[in-house]
């Protein structure tokens, strides 16, 4: 259905069954719960962005979802990030290979070890066009911030979104742009200001 978006927004720690809330009308947008306590998360945090797991047929698709979060997370002035080539630099001097990464507890180790604050990674679990009357794109992203300090997960969403359009149909790119603006905007939510 043209415009389908789901939403799942978990607070750290929070499993239990009002732990997800899901949106089931098209074109609804869910408010996030509450994410973690403001003092955890701030915006003068250094944070890497790792490349995506890409659980999808697509190629390159964790590194494309990974790029244009990294892009977001500029654009709005979440955090200050760490350089793609200054990550990849300091993995490589560690003899780490990017197709290593992460698990929760390797992402805190390799926080500290990269001299930032947190990890920001995930998965890429749809990525391209769903076939039925009409081909639409579909994209669907799955994030994780992990402190060095802590190693536990402080922030997580996932949001898939299948494509819009009657007139005209969207592109991949343009379905993943707006779910990544929608992650980064729940995840400015649960920000605390220096």
């Amino acid at each position: 259905m043209p415009g389908m978006q789901r939403d799942w927004v978990r607070e750290a720690g929070d499993d239990g069954p009002g732990a997800a809330s899901q949106s089931a009308a098209p074109d609804a947008v869910v408010s996030p719960q509450a994410l973690p306590p403001a003092d955890q998360l701030r915006t003068d945090m250094r944070v890497a962005v790792l490349p995506f797991e890409n659980l999808t047929v697509y190629p390159n698709a964790g590194r494309i979802a990974a790029e244009l979060l990294m892009t977001e997370l500029y654009k709005q002035r979440v955090f200050e990030l760490l350089e793609t080539s200054d990550l990849r630099q300091r993995l490589e001097a560690r003899q780490i290979k990017l197709e290593d990464l992460p698990g929760q507890v390797v992402a805190a180790e390799l926080a500290a070890a990269l001299d930032v604050d947190a990890v920001l990674f995930g998965s890429v679990s749809e990525y391209g066009y769903q076939h039925g009357l009409r081909e639409e794109p579909t994209v669907g992203l799955n994030l994780r911030l992990v402190l060095a300090e802590t190693g536990r997960v402080e922030w997580a969403a996932s949001h898939s979104e299948v494509g819009r359009g009657y007139l005209r149909r969207d592109s991949v790119n343009e379905a993943a742009q707006r779910v990544v603006q929608r992650m980064v905007q729940t995840l400015r939510e649960s920000l605390a200001t220096p």
